[in-house]
């Protein structure tokens, strides 16, 4: 029933109207009302044209979960109402263009129709709504207005909504009659519609109407061009059924296969193929063709980023051109299975030519194809055009990749990257095309492995997938049938091995060398020494120390090599080395292959073996070098103690003078076993050298210490004495030493400081507490105007970024991290003050973040300065100084040698094992060096050394703190079982001693925000407690109303009107008025162990960090914190604890006075225990959620009262491990993505659990244990 009439049909129009009489086509919207008796709701009436973009779905339904939703929707909303939803109608405009567009706007709005067969009830609802612009001035041509609003079909029973028919209709995604940002509701049951508070009717009685009936559109809406108009060149979906094919390409098109929806992220449903497919060793009935090109074989794949490979999630796919394709914006993707005869003998053709010797007939292919596709976010026209042919008979499979046209990536950076090539689910079994993950991916459609510009080839029916000359996994082909084999003998080698043809190498020719059992070439004579030695050996016998270490052939393993001109692997070869080396002319001439094949180590008394490889090639004037490493199982990442227990190794380039020489990372220390998962070509485990001339070259250039620098894309500092650069404004904030800095100066006396220049040339021990943090990479008295140049720039060059990525992650192990921005300051060979001599310093910082970490370099490549054996007066050089200084009396750390002559060995010295390197992280107050250690020279206890879990704290005389107080007058938030009120009362400690730091301290980390008993108050230690009533210096806006004072409970929440000292946590929501944020609300015991701090601050590096966050999670929105109130729970137990097990956790909300966020910080959770097996003892659960007081505005987040909850610092709603953010100053809490509480759109939300072994210990957990309250199991299907 609809305005007082029963409609039994409906139409959806594409202008964006539901009617009920007849459709409508009329693109010109028309004030209302419109009185021809054809009722109708325009959601969005405007000339919309899905042909250039988008798409329009509806549906009718009785899903449970769906009524179940609009039911609880129009009953929060229409307060009083007796309403049960019994049918719902949902119509959706997905991301729809405007007729004759030029550019990439899109909209998306949807209606929701809902009835019990008596009352219906209405909601707009408006996600995203780009278009017509509320900049754009001009006539029809620069978008079109548009209406919103309900129509009886008669001169009365109508209503507008604001905005409508002028330029502020797009603000109808930021606006709400509701309280829900971007919906609108109504009751439409009636001749006059009704919101919330009753009747909305626009009308004014007029029996003389005018209006012209939708239905008879005068002559101009008639006329129109039927041209479409699309941003790219020309249409790129065809209207009519066609086919298509090539000589690369397959046949495909409309006319024969079926095409997925335009969904971005999508794909087609499950497919059956008509007979299983063998495919990498097992049988798939089933497979999905993703949008974003890729076919899986157990489940679809959504993702639009795409990882490097092996994926071992156990679902195998075929990447054909895996990236964040957008088929809503241009190009369709079409698939189909065939046993058509003339495909058949097409892919038997081919397959039977790039195979030689295999006995093939296809019976059955499979072939998609990827057409004129755009990329996601695209203002362009490009697009790309890609198939894959999968081809049977039964027992082997074949795949062709074919690459029509591939437009994007471009060098201009126009198109995300993406990856090519084989997964099979597991660690093994996998295959990357050249170029993935790189610009150089667009050169797939001028590539190929089988002599046919744009295709490859491979066999993948068996696990480890082949090309047509085999294995195709990163080592090339080995083995007794090929190669010759070194003899087993300790420390020994090859014979003299004369080449075939002469080899250029670091500068000089070779025309022998050695393959030596201890992991190197040598090409002067064998080298037997087994303990590897810092690079450059200056012994004259130049070597390749592939993994130079002590290998004993004789317990197990072989050594093989083999010289070859073979043309498979000259092919092979001269295809690695054009694609990683973009603008090179070679082809090879000569390839030798040697390989250690599961050698094992000397002494060992273990099975851990390795595989590595050396690939050298020429084509007798340039050589290049593979260096391959399969399988790293030594030495042990986890081994601790002397030599017996694995051996340390170097790899490495060594031209056996004091220079030509390059040491891989990791080199002489544990983390040497990270190589095969490494790269220097984004191919794992594989690093490429150009090693003809003296200087080895990565594929980037010569791969000294230094980044690049130098007048061509530097600025350069002034010559001038004690002077510096102008000051620096950076492209982003500079998170340091706990603060965020926006900019900096270079001082030419060798320091970068971040408050103000500093022209100070006689260094000065550590700590300087003026203020001012600086970075001393060589404070001297330095002289630019004698000699030399001092060069800056900040980047976000690619290939910069990549380098500086791959170095912090190289040394700092574990660490998350992927830069976004670097700095670099070089100072070139530059004199000091009064020098008389010749003699000039070399040195450089590099600086890069990721916005929460900072990282830094310093590089001393050539310091001559002070001279270490002058003994006498200044003239010969001053004493400078290196170091860290955060400008307080704390946090500081300063070099080995400074302020001595001793400072000269600083390009010979390494924290991090690469000659002249240091390596730091320095976003906190305190540095860290790449072994996570505090750096600090304050000699402060660091108080997780000093304090260890495991150590036990005395029992608490005070009689307060030792017993539950049974008759607290605090009341519970509803009213527990007896049971929660009778457990004992005695505090066994497993805490050897206080878990409060003793001395001030200052904790922060990427995730926390700064806390500590310096700068916060500190709860006091009683169980089921809190704060006394904290009133903070201004209101605090949550949902919906403005508070003016607030409490920090011990058990893990704030709340807002009242303490809550309730122990056991209950499902939300919990409807008795007091507002409160539940961070990990549970039984905690802070006698037990641990501290709780809170503050308000309006700390200006406190604000701008918060402000910095917000913008970042939430993207489109204007905000600047005016406040933060910061409580952080510090490794608190529970209740009853009899292990030492602590949770660290923290809220941050931040307000301007209108808007309030809020970040949940989980740092570490221990319990409950993931693995409990027992019941309360082990960890109590927890909750954590937003609740605001009544029967509507509450979130739970995923695993609350479970052991999932565990997971929390684990999992984010912001892709940052352990942060959870929401908007709440509203009545319904919104997350990044909009309201979370009554989404505005309809949809069913699929929790994925990252741990689903936790269910059968949960079932095991209730089935035999007595829980508290419900404990929910799995909750797959959420309905909000």
């Amino acid at each position: 029933m609809i305005f007082f009439s029963q409609s039994s049909s409906s139409q959806v129009n594409n202008n964006g109207l539901l009617s009920f009489g007849s459709p409508i086509s009329q693109f010109t919207p028309q004030a209302l009302p419109v009185a021809f008796g054809n009722p109708f709701l325009a959601i969005f009436w405007a000339d919309v044209d899905n042909r250039l973009a988008g798409d329009i779905y509806y549906r009718q339904s009785t899903d449970p979960s769906l009524l179940s939703r609009a039911t609880s929707d129009i009953r929060t909303y229409f307060h009083a109402m007796d309403f049960t939803a019994q049918w719902v109608f949902v119509a959706t405009w997905h991301r729809v263009a405007y007729y004759g567009s030029s550019t990439n706007k899109v909209n998306t709005f949807q209606a929701v129709l809902t009835t019990d067969g008596n009352q219906t009830f209405l909601l707009y609802n408006y996600d995203d709504i780009q278009w017509p612009s509320i900049y754009a001035y001009g006539s029809y041509q620069y978008e079109p207005l548009t209406l919103a609003g309900l129509n009886s079909g008669y001169d009365i029973g109508y209503y507008t909504l604001p905005g409508s028919l002028t330029l502020s209709v797009a603000n109808l995604s930021s606006s709400s009659n509701t309280n829900v940002t971007g919906r609108w509701a109504f009751k439409v049951d009636k001749l006059h519609p009704e919101d919330t508070n009753g009747n909305i009717d626009d009308f004014t009685e007029n029996e003389n109407s005018t209006d012209t009936p939708l239905t008879t559109p005068s002559g101009p809406f008639t006329t129109r061009s039927t041209t479409i108009n699309s941003p790219f060149t020309g249409s790129t979906t065809n209207t009519s059924p066609f086919i298509m094919s090539s000589g690369l390409l397959y046949p495909y098109g409309s006319a024969i296969d079926n095409i997925n929806p335009k969904i971005d992220d999508g794909g087609s449903p499950k497919i059956f193929p008509s007979r299983d497919i063998p495919l990498f060793g097992r049988n798939y009935s089933y497979l999905f063709v993703n949008n974003n090109g890729l076919l899986s074989f157990s489940s679809p794949i959504s993702q639009y980023s795409p990882q490097a490979l092996p994926v071992k999630s156990g679902n195998p796919f075929l990447a054909i051109y895996w990236a964040d394709v957008d088929n809503s914006l241009a190009g369709d993707v079409y698939y189909r299975e065939s046993t058509d005869p003339s495909l058949l003998s097409r892919a038997t053709s081919d397959i039977s030519t790039y195979f030689h010797a295999v006995n093939f007939t296809a019976r059955w292919v499979f072939v998609a194809t990827w057409h004129q596709v755009a990329y996601f976010g695209s203002s362009t026209n490009k697009v790309n055009t890609f198939q894959t042919v999968l081809s049977t008979d039964g027992n082997q499979t074949f795949l062709l990749y074919n690459y029509g046209n591939i437009q994007w990536p471009s060098m201009n950076w126009d198109g995300p990257l993406a990856l090519a090539g084989l997964n099979s689910g597991y660690d093994t079994g996998h295959y990357t095309l050249p170029g993935s993950l790189t610009l150089s991916v667009a050169n797939l459609s001028s590539t190929s492995n089988v002599n046919v510009t744009g295709r490859w080839a491979f066999k993948v029916d068996k696990l480890h997938p082949e090309d047509t000359n085999g294995d195709i996994d990163l080592l090339y082909p080995y083995g007794s049938a090929i190669d010759n084999v070194n003899p087993r003998a300790l420390d020994g080698g090859s014979p003299m091995v004369f080449s075939s043809r002469q080899i250029p190498l670091f500068g000089r020719y070779y025309s022998y060398l050695y393959v030596n059992n201890n992991g190197l070439l040598s090409f002067s004579w064998p080298i037997s020494q087994y303990i590897p030695q810092a690079l450059p050996v200056a012994f004259g016998n130049p070597f390749l120390a592939i993994f130079w270490t002590d290998v004993d052939n004789r317990l197990e393993g072989d050594i093989y090599y083999r010289e070859s001109t073979d043309p498979s692997l000259l092919s092979r070869v001269t295809s690695d080395i054009r694609t990683y080396f973009h603008g090179v002319n070679f082809t090879a001439r000569w390839v030798f292959v040697a390989t250690w094949h599961r050698v094992a180590y000397f002494g060992s008394s273990t099975s851990k073996v390795n595989t590595f490889q050396a690939v050298l090639s020429t084509d007798g004037n340039q050589t290049f070098l593979l260096y391959n490493y399969e399988d790293i199982q030594w030495p042990s990442i986890y081994a601790y103690g002397s030599y017996p227990y694995e051996p340390l190794s170097l790899a490495g380039l060594n031209s056996g003078y004091d220079t030509g020489y390059y040491t891989l990372p990791g080199s002489l220390t544990i983390s040497i076993a990270n190589l095969s998962n490494t790269s220097n070509v984004n191919v794992t485990g594989r690093w490429a050298f150009k090693v003809d001339k003296l200087h080895p070259e990565d594929v980037n250039g010569d791969i000294d210490l230094l980044y690049p620098y130098g007048s061509a894309i530097d600025n350069i500092n002034p010559k001038e004495l004690d002077g510096g650069s102008p000051k620096i404004n950076s492209s982003r904030q500079i998170p340091l030493f706990g603060r965020h800095y926006s900019y900096l100066y270079v001082n030419n006396n060798g320091l970068l400081s971040f408050t103000s220049p500093i022209s100070q040339f006689t260094p000065q021990a550590l700590p300087v507490a003026f203020g001012n943090p600086f970075l001393a990479i060589f404070w001297a008295d330095v002289n630019n105007e004698l000699a030399g140049d001092i060069y800056y720039r900040d980047s976000t060059d690619p290939s910069l970024l990549s380098r500086a990525t791959n170095d912090i992650r190289t040394y700092f192990h574990g660490v998350n991290f992927t830069a976004r921005w670097v700095f670099v300051a070089t100072w070139h060979r530059v004199a000091y003050y009064g020098s008389s001599t010749s003699k000039v310093n070399t040195f450089q910082a590099v600086l890069t973040t990721d916005g929460n970490q900072t990282f830094l370099l310093y590089n001393y490549e050539d310091i001559q300065w002070p001279s270490i054996y002058i003994y006498g007066p200044y003239p010969y050089g001053p004493l400078a100084l290196a170091g860290l200084n955060s400008g307080y009396d704390t946090g500081y750390y300063t070099l080995p040698g400074s302020l001595s002559l001793g400072i000269a060995n600083l390009a010979n010295t390494s924290n991090v094992n690469f000659t002249g390197r240091w390596a730091f992280r320095v976003d906190q107050l305190h540095p860290k060096d790449a072994n996570g250690n505090n750096i600090d020279d304050t000699n402060e206890t660091n108080w997780t050394t000093a304090n260890p879990s495991n150590t036990a704290l005395p029992p608490t005389t005070s009689s307060d703190d030792s017993t539950e107080n049974e008759n607290s007058t605090d009341s519970p938030l509803t009213i527990p079982p007896g049971l929660f009120t009778t457990r004992s009362t005695t505090i066994t400690s497993p805490f050897t001693r206080t878990t409060t730091n003793t001395s001030p301290f200052i904790l922060s980390s990427d995730l926390l925000y700064p806390y500590g008993s310096p700068i916060d108050n500190i709860n006091p230690k009683i169980d089921d407690g809190g704060s006394s009533e904290i009133f903070p210096s201004r209101d605090i806006p949550l949902f919906g109303r403005n508070y003016s004072y607030l409490y920090v409970n011990n058990n893990g929440l704030l709340s807002f009107t009242s303490p809550i000292s309730q122990f056991t946590p209950q499902a939300l929501p919990v409807a008795f008025g007091n507002p409160f944020l539940a961070i990990f609300w549970t039984d905690l015991d802070n006698r037990l162990a641990g501290d709780i701090y809170y503050r308000e601050s309006t700390d200006p590096s406190l604000l701008s960090r918060a402000t910095s966050d917000i913008r970042t999670y939430f993207h489109a929105m204007d905000f600047t914190a005016q406040w933060v109130f910061v409580a952080t729970w510090h490794r608190v137990a529970y209740y009853g604890s009899s292990t030492n097990k602590v949770n660290t956790f923290q809220a941050v909300l931040s307000t301007d006075g209108n808007q309030t966020f809020l970040l949940y910080n989980y740092e570490d959770i221990q319990w409950p225990s993931i693995y409990a097996n027992e019941s309360y003892p082990y960890g109590p659960l927890a909750l954590a959620g937003l609740n605001s007081g009544y029967d509507t505005g509450y979130y739970t987040i995923p695993g609350s009262l479970s052991l999932g909850i565990a997971n929390l610092a684990n999992t984010s709603n912001v892709n940052f491990t352990g942060r959870w953010a929401f908007r709440v100053d509203q009545l319904h809490p919104e997350n990044a993505n909009g309201n979370i509480g009554r989404d505005t759109f309809y949809s069913v939300l699929y929790v994925r659990l990252s741990n689903i072994y936790l269910l059968s210990s949960m079932i095991w957990q209730v089935r035999h244990h007595h829980c508290y309250g419900q404990l929910p199991l799995l909750d797959l299907v959420v309905s909000i």
